[in-house]
């Protein structure tokens, strides 16, 4: 299911409990007044101003070095879900922040590298993350630009090398919140994207309105209050974090296993991945709620039990949400690659078609294994034919008709 408004208000109402002056969800208070966007959003968006102002320093060891950086995705549907209005607010209080800390969305893998070297703690608010995905997908000029942002995901240290010259980029800090429809993401994206690699940076988040205004409030004195406050985390050096204390490791351990036993009970190749990844990103929300709660972290630290029950719950939120929309998209993924099959071999005619021919001219390009499931289970329909050859038709060796889309 999605994520509701009354499961954030009751999240924000157990942070006010535990500490007082909370960015987080002051932030969310403001997003409540100045749009009916699905509150889900407003978690998200606070989450990323909060990432995109840590000190560097900040991180925890988890396996390896886990950084404050956060990737979203707000997801619903186009128009009166209000997704670029929700992400454009956090926009708007990072603007007042510190505006050399956000990047316009990059034309190149050389641009966001230049912008990198300019500023390296950088936040990517992408509007229209379908036409993004678009851009970089396939043999696209642009298609690099996946791989160098996953290599950016870590934060080390690296050299981009050009013809004549190189440019060192130092423990940059990435964060990126972007918006999309189920639509989009269905269609430019395959299995093995939600199984890891660049999706796997991905916390997704699914919201669907459940209020409607006719008028906003501005509220120009929660606005100030975040500028301020956020200016306030910016300028907090931070250190790493030194572990937890013995309840919160207790409380971690425990949820850790049930993730690990989650994870080896389900044949969903995508759950065994998210264990993984949800468990990084509770550990950087912890990273965030010290710094939100207000404690000294230009020190040594330690993380208390009640960051952690924070962050699991958030994280917990997170993994119900990617669970949604791997299912939603699931039921309609193979409908869209049959689909593709069929409108390849539909272009060649009376034409055989080979296995090579249907990869190269699927739109966006399938994997070679998708499109075997797709013509085992089409040849077994009687859908398509296959020929001596190895070839594929639409039409049998005596002739017929075409099977319809």
């Amino acid at each position: 299911m999605t994520i509701t408004e009354k499961q954030v208000h009751a999240l924000c109402s157990d942070i006010d409990a535990a500490y007082n002056n909370s960015f987080l969800t002051t932030y969310i208070g403001w997003h409540w007044n100045r749009t009916d966007a699905p509150l889900v959003y407003g978690l998200a968006t606070g989450l990323t101003v909060l990432a995109s102002n840590a000190d560097p320093g900040l991180g925890a060891y988890l396996g390896g070095r886990v950084n404050a950086n956060l990737w979203g995705i707000v997801v619903g549907p186009s128009g009166w879900a209000r997704k670029t209005t929700a992400i454009e607010l956090g926009k708007e209080i990072q603007e007042l922040v510190d505006p050399s800390g956000i990047a316009g969305e990059p034309g190149s893998v050389e641009g966001l590298v230049e912008s990198l070297a300019q500023s390296p703690q950088l936040t990517l608010y992408i509007r229209e993350f379908g036409d993004f995905l678009h851009r970089t997908s396939g043999s696209s000029y642009l298609a690099p630009m996946r791989e160098k942002m996953v290599d950016l995901y870590e934060g080390r240290t690296f050299t981009q090398q050009y013809s004549y010259t190189s440019r060192e980029i130092v423990e940059p800090r990435l964060s990126v919140l972007a918006a999309v429809t189920p639509a989009y993401l269905e269609q430019y994206t395959t299995q093995t994207d939600w199984e890891g690699g660049y999706f796997g940076r991905f916390v997704i988040w699914p919201g669907v309105p459940e209020r409607y205004l006719t008028s906003t409030a501005l509220r120009p004195d929660m606005r100030d209050w975040l500028v301020h406050r956020a200016k306030s985390i910016r300028a907090t050096p931070a250190t790493m974090c030194a572990g937890m204390t013995p309840d919160a490791q207790k409380r971690w351990d425990l949820w850790s296993l049930a993730i690990r036993n989650q994870c080896l009970a389900s044949t969903d190749r995508w759950v065994s991945a998210a264990g993984a990844r949800i468990q990084s990103y509770a550990a950087k929300v912890i990273l965030l709620l010290a710094l939100d709660s207000g404690m000294d972290v230009s020190r040594e630290w330690k993380a208390t039990d009640m960051h952690v029950a924070l962050a699991i719950r958030i994280a917990r939120m997170a993994f119900d949400g990617l669970a949604y929309i791997v299912n939603e998209l699931a039921g309609t993924r193979f409908g869209r690659e049959r689909r593709t099959v069929l409108r390849v071999l539909h272009a060649a005619t009376k034409e055989n078609v080979t296995l090579k021919q249907i990869l190269n001219e699927s739109s966006p390009r399938m994997e070679k294994r998708d499109a075997v499931r797709v013509l085992e289970t089409l040849l077994c329909e009687g859908s398509v034919y296959q020929t001596g050859d190895g070839c594929y038709s639409l039409l049998p060796p005596d002739g017929g008709i075409f099977t319809e889309l």
